[in-house]
């Protein structure tokens, strides 16, 4: 194929395509050619348009239009985004796509242009949109941190109040699982991931802050040797729960008054599964407490959460109570 069939077909595919084009001379940034698409898009007569500096349409500074320019040359950005002013003065968001083409006279580059502004505004919508749902989802977790700690205050006035040992005990053991609750979304509040959570710091937090509630935390001894995942929001509440149920039952429970004690919580990843024992030296559990068959409150939450979590419970007992955890995270 001669060149001359080239430069024609070339030529024909210029001035018939629907897409805006220009020939610009880097030099001078000088528009050499445009095809009638561009006059259209542009609102001038084509004759008006060739010939026209591009910084007539460009809103960039000279200076700047020509640092792209030499870009395009060198071939070291062939995409661009600009604004580009319509004869009447409307302005357009629109993409750039430039090559550099060599001629007998010199370098002159081609560029494909495309009306971005639907886009542009409809993505500037969405991003709007996202930043609201954003502020609005922090909003609500704060919200719901703030509502439960005020739960929580309400059931210790009520603790306060009551002379029933009974009652008080139940009313405690509310509040512990409202606070278990609570410090969940105050980590995804503080986090602002509202969707995996770090296990590792939600327990560590918690647990300190169940262990405080009691009068006896001053001689019992608490460790902790947790290994990190990230776990589903909703499923670490769960979690949370089962937890504030086996701390309260051990502080109440396990050791006699003025006697000193521990608690070792470990965590460890183990294949698809993440086994958790809480393990304690105080008096034992008595073998009428049975995970499978509860005949308490507490017991049967622990047995329905866990059944939530897919989770295996097991006593182990002997030199005080160890109970273990095993929770298939992959498949939760």
């Amino acid at each position: 194929m001669s060149q001359s069939s080239i430069d024609n077909r070339f030529r024909d595919f210029f001035e018939k395509n629907t897409s805006v084009m220009f020939l610009i001379d880097p030099k001078s940034s000088e528009i050499l050619d445009a095809n009638l698409s561009a006059a259209s898009f542009y609102g001038y007569p084509r004759e008006k348009l060739i010939g026209m500096k591009i910084s007539e349409i460009n809103t960039l500074a000279p200076e700047k239009i020509r640092e792209e320019l030499d870009l395009a040359v060198i071939e070291k950005r062939n995409y661009f985004k600009f604004e580009h002013r319509l004869s009447s003065n409307e302005i357009k968001n629109v993409e750039v796509h430039s090559t550099p083409i060599h001629t007998d006279t010199g370098i002159v580059i081609f560029s494909i242009v495309h009306d971005v502004t639907d886009r542009t505004i409809a993505e500037s919508k969405v991003k709007t949109l996202l930043d609201e749902k954003e502020i609005l989802l922090r909003e609500v977790h704060h919200r719901i941190k703030n509502n439960m700690s005020m739960i929580h205050s309400l059931l210790d006035l009520q603790i306060g109040s009551l002379k029933d040992p009974s009652a008080k005990s139940a009313l405690t053991d509310a509040a512990g699982r409202v606070q278990s609750m609570a410090m969940l979304y105050d980590k995804l509040y503080l986090t602002q991931e509202y969707g995996l959570v770090s296990l590792s710091q939600y327990l560590n937090s918690l647990t300190d802050q169940i262990i405080s509630n009691f009068p006896n935390r001053a001689s019992v001894t608490l460790t902790k040797r947790l290994e990190e995942l990230d776990l589903d929001g909703n499923y670490l509440q769960y979690l949370g729960i089962i937890m504030n149920e086996i701390l309260t039952n051990i502080m109440k429970y396990a050791f006699l008054p003025g006697r000193k004690g521990n608690i070792e919580i470990v965590g460890r990843l183990v294949s698809d599964d993440y086994h958790l024992s809480i393990r304690d030296d105080g008096l034992g559990m008595p073998d009428s407490i049975d995970f499978d068959h509860p005949k308490s409150f507490g017991l049967t939450l622990i047995q329905f959460l866990s059944n939530r979590l897919k989770a295996k419970v097991e006593i182990e007992r002997g030199n005080g109570t160890i109970i273990h955890l095993t929770i298939p995270f992959k498949t939760l």
